[in-house]
């Protein structure tokens, strides 16, 4: 039951944010007043393809919208540079990322912030003793947690964009 009552504050929650009463909010969904506001109360679970409906119309999450998430939206938002970097940590589970230095600019990826790139020299470092078992993935992991938890990558992520002179566009 506990389910079913987030899901109903949930969808009550963003008829709000929309700033519509149930008749408005129920003619957006395309479904009948009495059905949205049943499923306000709780009395009626939303099926899953109403609940879709309501996400993909409202732009949020299912598993927001179903209590399964705090998130309210699939858009990932960069704020502080701690964000980027433990997208960029997560994504080395997947592929390996070689953090190589070359000179042409054919190969691979450039990145010109000195933060990123401060914190890419030294993860490169613990990468090749993790990969070499001198450490284990729980002190790997640690690390990577205790430097992105450091107020140094709090900081406010902003993208320039400023010098885009050499764009091919």
């Amino acid at each position: 039951m506990k389910d079913v009552s987030i899901t109903a504050a949930r969808i009550k929650n963003l008829r709000e944010q929309m700033d519509m009463n149930q008749r408005q909010f129920s003619e957006f969904l395309g479904i009948k007043q009495q059905t949205l506001s049943s499923y306000e109360r709780g009395s009626v679970n939303a099926p899953v393809d109403g609940l879709k409906n309501i996400a993909q119309k409202c732009k949020v999450s299912m598993d927001w919208l179903c209590g399964l998430s705090d998130k309210q939206t699939n858009k990932v938002e960069y704020i502080t540079y701690a964000d980027v970097l433990r997208d960029l940590t997560e994504i080395s589970k997947i592929f390996e990322i070689n953090l190589d230095t070359y000179n042409s600019p054919d190969l691979g990826v450039f990145i010109h912030d000195n933060k990123i790139q401060g914190f890419l020299h030294e993860w490169r470092k613990l990468l090749a003793l993790r990969n070499e078992k001198t450490i284990d993935d729980d002190l790997y992991s640690l690390w990577v947690d205790n430097k992105l938890n450091d107020n140094f990558y709090q900081e406010p992520f902003v993208l320039d964009l400023s010098d885009d002179d050499d764009l091919p566009f």
